[in-house]
């Protein structure tokens, strides 16, 4: 049976999954596109279309009605669609866009790793290697990741980086050269490969991070790691509270306060901040962030709240903050993104100061680096962010722990850090 026109796959891998778990016909997609949250997104989703539609063209009209799946991005996200997970558990390629954003997001690792699981598998049924896993280099800043892993990546017609050859329209054959490798290379493993799906109970959210053990250990196995909760309100929660809910979205992990000069998520910044300092990340859900930071010592972990000052506002979650005081300490990081670019903001800096600095009693000290209760720029909070993370890494080795220190960025000279 042909792959290509959509129908599951034969009796030995369909026999993995229960009737209830089985996807509908045609929805085994031929590829899986992973990339880390905020990654160049405007150009990886062309490469995903470009891809897309290479592959029909080669399939012919109507013999796939799923082509690919664009990873929605994990890190911005406390839970990952049902949709994407089910992708993820049948596509027949799993394409990776290395970088190092995307080697230091534990979203990317567990994502690795559920496809790595159903290559083992298929070589375990059936003893053959299936090129499926198709690493592609986007910036050069992944080969050396690439290189620790062992793993080699999808040949490129040209020596620039994929992302190059994705923005400049004088690159454009060798791009259009890439995408065509990408496409015979996916359609001819869905051809040759039928890779059983991944059971029910392996996914994102219970998978190990594939690059743990290779890329996040020095040489005494410590872990780098950092841990980020994002307290702020929902659209619909503070629509009640501002007048101004431009910077909000349906999850409070979509809280934009720096636009609409800076857009992005601020966790998106934070991973980013984090990777360039060679620290893996996580985003944790607020319900689960006490216990995150009871533990930061045990799991060597390095804990950052990103707090909206305007989340003093709302009940539910100055509890939470309540709730969370008694467990934090001077090894958690704490920063309150702040845009004073916002007449509403502006307008109420004095009673949002003091609801942050009542919330979080005790930690406005003099030279608290991991302290910054307000942060008024993205240039500032990438700025504070790398300093924050610095010094709770010394403050973890002062008590006995710590994670281990990492190649980057040194933090900023310290004229930055005078106020707004």
């Amino acid at each position: 049976m042909d792959p290509s026109d959509g129908a599951e796959p034969d009796a030995a891998s369909t026999m993995r999954q229960s009737p209830g778990d089985r996807l509908r016909p045609g929805r085994w997609p031929h590829f899986f596109l992973s990339r880390a949250p905020g990654e160049d997104d405007i150009y990886i989703a062309r490469l995903f279309s470009d891809l897309s539609a290479e592959i029909r063209s080669r399939l012919g009209p109507g013999r796939a009605t799923e082509i690919g799946y664009l990873d929605p991005g994990g890190l911005a996200r406390p839970s990952w669609p049902a949709d994407a997970q089910s992708a993820l558990a049948t596509c027949h390629a799993f394409v990776a866009i290395c970088s190092r954003r995307y080697f230091l997001s534990s979203h990317c690792g567990r994502s690795w790793s559920v496809f790595a699981s159903r290559l083992g598998e298929h070589h375990r049924l059936t003893g053959q290697s299936a090129p499926a896993l198709v690493p592609v280099v986007w910036s050069d800043s992944g080969r050396p990741f690439l290189d620790d892993l062992g793993v080699v990546p999808h040949p490129n017609p040209n020596a620039e980086e994929a992302r190059v050859l994705s923005r400049l329209s004088s690159h454009r054959p060798a791009y259009q050269e890439l995408v065509a490798s990408l496409a015979e290379r996916i359609v001819d493993t869905a051809l040759r490969h039928r890779l059983p799906p991944a059971p029910p109970d392996l996914t994102v959210d219970t998978a190990a991070d594939a690059f743990d053990r290779h890329l996040r250990t020095d040489r005494s196995g410590e872990r780098a790691r950092v841990s980020f909760a994002v307290v702020a309100g929902t659209r619909e929660q503070m629509r009640p509270i501002r007048t101004n809910i431009n910077g909000y979205g349906p999850q409070r992990e979509d809280w934009a306060p720096y636009g609409p000069a800076a857009p992005e998520p601020v966790s998106e910044r934070a991973v980013a901040v984090a990777a360039a300092r060679r620290f893996g990340s996580e985003l944790v859900p607020l319900e689960a962030v006490a216990d995150r930071i009871g533990q930061a010592r045990q799991r060597n972990e390095i804990v950052v709240l990103l707090v909206d000052a305007w989340a003093t506002q709302l009940d539910e979650l100055r509890a939470a903050l309540r709730a969370m005081h008694d467990n934090v300490d001077d090894t958690t990081a704490v920063l309150v993104p702040t845009n004073y670019a916002d007449p509403e903001t502006a307008a109420n800096r004095g009673v949002l100061r003091t609801a942050v600095l009542s919330a979080f009693a005790g930690r406005e000290r003099r030279r608290d680096l991991a302290f910054h209760p307000e942060v008024g720029t993205p240039e500032r909070f990438d700025a504070d962010l790398a300093v924050a993370i610095a010094e709770a890494q010394r403050r973890l080795l002062r008590t006995g722990r710590s994670a281990p220190a990492r190649p980057g960025p040194r933090p900023p000279a310290r004229p930055i850090l005078g106020g707004p």
